[in-house]
Protein backbone atom coordinates (compact mmCIF):
# COMPACT_ATOMS: atom_id res chain seq x y z
CA UNK A 1 0.00 0.00 0.00
CA UNK A 2 1.30 3.44 -0.92
CA UNK A 3 0.35 6.35 1.33
CA UNK A 4 -0.83 9.65 -0.04
CA UNK A 5 1.80 12.29 -0.72
CA UNK A 6 3.25 13.36 2.62
CA UNK A 7 5.99 15.62 3.82
CA UNK A 8 9.57 14.36 4.03
CA UNK A 9 9.43 13.35 7.71
CA UNK A 10 6.13 11.46 7.35
CA UNK A 11 7.54 9.64 4.32
CA UNK A 12 10.74 8.81 6.20
CA UNK A 13 8.71 7.48 9.13
CA UNK A 14 6.52 5.43 6.79
CA UNK A 15 9.62 3.98 5.09
CA UNK A 16 11.14 3.05 8.45
CA UNK A 17 7.88 1.41 9.61
CA UNK A 18 7.61 -0.57 6.37
CA UNK A 19 11.23 -1.71 6.63
CA UNK A 20 10.64 -3.01 10.17
CA UNK A 21 7.39 -4.66 9.00
CA UNK A 22 9.10 -6.53 6.15
CA UNK A 23 12.10 -7.56 8.26
CA UNK A 24 9.69 -8.96 10.85
CA UNK A 25 7.64 -10.76 8.19
CA UNK A 26 10.77 -12.25 6.66
CA UNK A 27 11.88 -13.73 9.98
CA UNK A 28 8.33 -14.95 10.77
CA UNK A 29 8.16 -16.63 7.36
CA UNK A 30 11.56 -18.29 7.85
CA UNK A 31 10.65 -19.50 11.35
CA UNK A 32 7.34 -20.94 10.11
CA UNK A 33 9.09 -22.59 7.17
CA UNK A 34 11.88 -24.19 9.18
CA UNK A 35 9.63 -25.30 12.05
CA UNK A 36 7.42 -27.10 9.54
CA UNK A 37 4.27 -25.04 10.01
CA UNK A 38 4.73 -23.72 6.47
CA UNK A 39 5.77 -25.89 3.53
CA UNK A 40 9.06 -25.37 1.70
CA UNK A 41 6.89 -25.29 -1.41
CA UNK A 42 5.96 -21.71 -0.45
CA UNK A 43 9.54 -20.54 -1.06
CA UNK A 44 10.47 -18.94 -4.36
CA UNK A 45 13.88 -18.91 -5.95
CA UNK A 46 15.33 -16.81 -8.75
CA UNK A 47 12.91 -18.16 -11.36
CA UNK A 48 9.82 -17.49 -9.25
CA UNK A 49 11.09 -14.07 -8.21
CA UNK A 50 11.75 -13.15 -11.85
CA UNK A 51 8.20 -14.16 -12.75
CA UNK A 52 6.71 -12.13 -9.90
CA UNK A 53 8.93 -9.17 -10.84
CA UNK A 54 7.72 -9.35 -14.44
CA UNK A 55 4.10 -9.53 -13.27
CA UNK A 56 4.57 -6.56 -10.95
CA UNK A 57 6.23 -4.52 -13.70
CA UNK A 58 3.20 -5.08 -15.90
CA UNK A 59 1.16 -3.48 -13.09
CA UNK A 60 3.30 -0.35 -13.21
CA UNK A 61 6.55 1.14 -12.05
CA UNK A 62 5.49 1.76 -8.44
CA UNK A 63 4.45 -1.86 -7.69
CA UNK A 64 7.70 -3.02 -9.32
CA UNK A 65 9.84 -0.67 -7.22
CA UNK A 66 7.96 -1.71 -4.07
CA UNK A 67 8.66 -5.36 -4.88
CA UNK A 68 12.35 -4.60 -5.39
CA UNK A 69 12.44 -2.81 -2.02
CA UNK A 70 10.74 -5.75 -0.28
CA UNK A 71 13.15 -8.21 -1.92
CA UNK A 72 16.13 -6.10 -0.88
CA UNK A 73 14.91 -5.90 2.73
CA UNK A 74 14.17 -9.63 2.83
CA UNK A 75 17.56 -10.53 1.39
CA UNK A 76 19.24 -8.31 3.97
CA UNK A 77 17.28 -9.98 6.76
CA UNK A 78 18.11 -13.45 5.38
CA UNK A 79 21.79 -12.48 5.38
CA UNK A 80 21.57 -12.00 9.16
CA UNK A 81 20.75 -15.67 9.77
CA UNK A 82 23.42 -17.39 11.88
CA UNK A 83 24.71 -19.57 9.04
CA UNK A 84 28.51 -19.48 8.77
CA UNK A 85 28.56 -18.41 5.14
CA UNK A 86 26.28 -15.42 5.85
CA UNK A 87 27.03 -12.22 7.74
CA UNK A 88 24.95 -13.42 10.69
CA UNK A 89 27.16 -16.49 10.95
CA UNK A 90 30.32 -14.41 10.81
CA UNK A 91 28.94 -12.21 13.58
CA UNK A 92 28.17 -15.34 15.62
CA UNK A 93 31.75 -16.60 15.14
CA UNK A 94 33.12 -13.26 16.36
CA UNK A 95 30.76 -13.29 19.36
CA UNK A 96 31.71 -16.86 20.31
CA UNK A 97 35.42 -16.08 19.95
CA UNK A 98 35.06 -12.99 22.15
CA UNK A 99 33.15 -14.90 24.82
CA UNK A 100 35.53 -17.86 24.62
CA UNK A 101 38.63 -15.68 24.56
CA UNK A 102 40.25 -17.66 21.76
CA UNK A 103 39.68 -18.35 18.07
CA UNK A 104 37.37 -21.12 16.92
CA UNK A 105 39.20 -24.12 15.48
CA UNK A 106 39.72 -23.50 11.75
CA UNK A 107 38.72 -27.06 10.82
CA UNK A 108 35.44 -26.65 12.72
CA UNK A 109 34.84 -23.28 11.07
CA UNK A 110 35.52 -24.76 7.63
CA UNK A 111 33.23 -27.74 8.28
CA UNK A 112 30.39 -25.48 9.46
CA UNK A 113 30.92 -23.15 6.51
CA UNK A 114 30.81 -26.07 4.06
CA UNK A 115 27.71 -27.52 5.72
CA UNK A 116 25.87 -24.19 5.53
CA UNK A 117 27.03 -23.78 1.92
CA UNK A 118 25.62 -27.20 1.02
CA UNK A 119 22.38 -26.36 2.83
CA UNK A 120 21.96 -23.10 0.87
CA UNK A 121 22.82 -24.81 -2.44
CA UNK A 122 20.36 -27.66 -1.75
CA UNK A 123 17.64 -25.17 -0.82
CA UNK A 124 18.36 -23.12 -3.95
CA UNK A 125 18.11 -26.20 -6.19
CA UNK A 126 14.88 -27.23 -4.45
CA UNK A 127 13.21 -23.84 -4.92
CA UNK A 128 14.34 -23.55 -8.55
CA UNK A 129 12.82 -26.96 -9.31
CA UNK A 130 9.60 -25.87 -7.56
CA UNK A 131 9.59 -22.55 -9.44
CA UNK A 132 9.96 -24.26 -12.81
CA UNK A 133 7.27 -26.78 -11.83
CA UNK A 134 4.84 -23.98 -10.98
CA UNK A 135 5.49 -22.20 -14.26
CA UNK A 136 5.16 -25.31 -16.44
Amino acid sequence: MIPERNNFYDSLSYGFDQTIFWISNTFKFLVRTFTGSLSLDNLSGPVGIAKVAGDSLSSGLIPYLLLLAILSISLGAFNLLPLPMLDGGQFLFILVEELKGSPINLKLKAALFNLSYLLIIALTIYVIINDVGRII
